[in-house]
């Protein structure tokens, strides 16, 4: 912060030499040679944002501060010793953070977004590999698997054999290498997140007209809603696919909850003023793009059928569920059809771009529910958890999926006996 306020000039323009340099590092490519981590190019374009994301966490510090816009501390208030910024410097510093997210928010979210979509076609493939091997077992090892799992989850005692133990160790070894590629993923969520920490919709480069679909670059910008979605998405995949025990990110988790903990306030308050049709729009994508193999940001705009509702209450400020779906027009009925044919008709959509968003009583009959407050996704009540060690490390969970530490489950009941739980790699 010292130098920034001394001699800004200099280090941001050895910052964007830094930036310029990682970025002529990209290979096309995000593992090693064995699929199991980054490679160094990718390394250290993830260090570099990082170091890019910090050195915008002062910047937007130091111009809040003087400008007396800081949501807790400004200049007007307090005097910080040795921060002294003249409306010369605030220029400079106005100007350094404005070309340095224009880099950040062009390219380098561009790039994170290949990387994810590259990690998602290698999981797909590995996942439909995965399947020919099964569906070419002796014994229907698929199901075997599953009446397994769900014996050892709900902690009864069991003995499985099976004619082929190729088979076993062949999933292990597959688990294990999707959850490796899972936890790439996860890292490269972990630094889009810390990208938007400071973002605000009154900044430079950030508008607000819910350009779902619209490419990033430094002269259009970048929608709010867009980094609605990237920062909900990211999260609730972080908060669904991570090991916070057992695994560390390149991210210390500490910065990733500070960054929910400054936005939080202004994605809700962003989404209690939108109608139903943008809210849609936004709460739709990030669920799909959440829940999907590694979170690659390529949802377009559609006509999204679900529609989302607040949750009534006092204490449900920043809660959505999915209320109902809404069914597509029925298409032209041609003149060979049936005319006995008496069926009622679907029921077509109804214009609901503009119209107020409802309220749903809190309820388990919930579906889909997100959370805006706390980063979470919740399916009918429950949401995922990392399974206990105990279970973990019992000999029959590692021998079906491997030890590779990532199994998240659902509790489904829980007895003084016996523990249910609805788990999946």
């Amino acid at each position: 912060m010292n130098e920034l306020c001394q001699s800004p000039v200099q280090i941001m323009d050895a910052v964007m030499r830094l930036l310029q340099g990682a970025l002529a590092l990209d290979t096309g490519t995000v593992c090693d040679a064995r699929g199991t981590s980054f490679n160094p190019g990718v390394t250290i374009i993830l260090y570099i944002i990082r170091l890019a994301s910090r050195i915008d966490n002062y910047l937007s510090f130091l111009i809040q501060h003087k400008t007396n816009t800081h949501s807790a501390i400004n200049e007007q208030h307090v005097k910080l010793r040795g921060v002294d910024v003249s409306a010369t410097k605030l220029d400079v510093l106005v100007g350094a953070r404005l070309k340095l997210r224009a880099l950040l928010f062009g390219r380098f979210v561009d790039l994170l977004d290949s990387y994810l979509a590259k990690l998602e076609r290698e999981i797909a493939k590995a996942l439909e590999s995965s399947k020919q091997h099964s569906s070419s077992s002796v014994r229907s090892p698929g199901k075997v698997f599953v009446w397994l799992a769900v014996a050892v989850l709900i902690m009864f005692c069991c003995s499985c054999q099976t004619r082929s133990s190729h088979t076993f160790g062949s999933f292990s070894t597959q688990a294990s290498n999707l959850f490796r590629k899972s936890m790439l993923a996860c890292n490269l969520h972990a630094h889009k997140l810390v990208l938007f920490r400071n973002v605000r919709n009154t900044d430079e480069l950030v508008s607000d007209n819910l350009e779902t679909g619209g490419a990033t670059d430094a002269s259009s910008g970048i929608d709010f809603s867009r980094i609605l979605k990237n920062i909900l998405s990211s999260f609730i995949y972080l908060t669904t696919r991570h090991n916070w025990r057992n695994t560390p990110l390149l991210v210390p988790a500490n910065e990733l909850y500070e960054m929910l903990a400054v936005q939080r306030r202004r994605l809700v308050t962003w989404c209690n003023a939108r109608n139903q049709g943008p809210l849609d729009c936004v709460l739709q994508a990030s669920l799909e793009i959440s829940t999907s193999a590694a979170g690659s940001f390529t949802h377009q705009r559609a006509d999204n059928q679900n529609r989302w509702s607040k949750l009534a209450g006092s204490r449900c400020r920043g809660r959505y569920a999915v209320a109902s779906t809404r069914n597509q027009a029925p298409s032209q009925r041609s003149d060979d059809e049936d005319d006995m044919d008496i069926s009622p008709p679907p029921l077509a959509r109804q214009s609901s771009w503009e119209v107020p968003v409802g309220y749903v009583a809190e309820s388990t009959f919930v579906g889909v529910e997100l959370d805006l407050q706390i980063g979470q996704m919740t399916l009918r009540n429950r949401h995922l958890s990392s399974l206990p060690q105990h279970i973990q490390n019992h000999p029959d969970v590692r021998t079906i999926f491997g030890s590779c530490g990532n199994l998240q489950a659902s509790r489904l009941s829980n007895t003084q006996h016996c523990e249910v739980r609805s788990n999946w790699l």
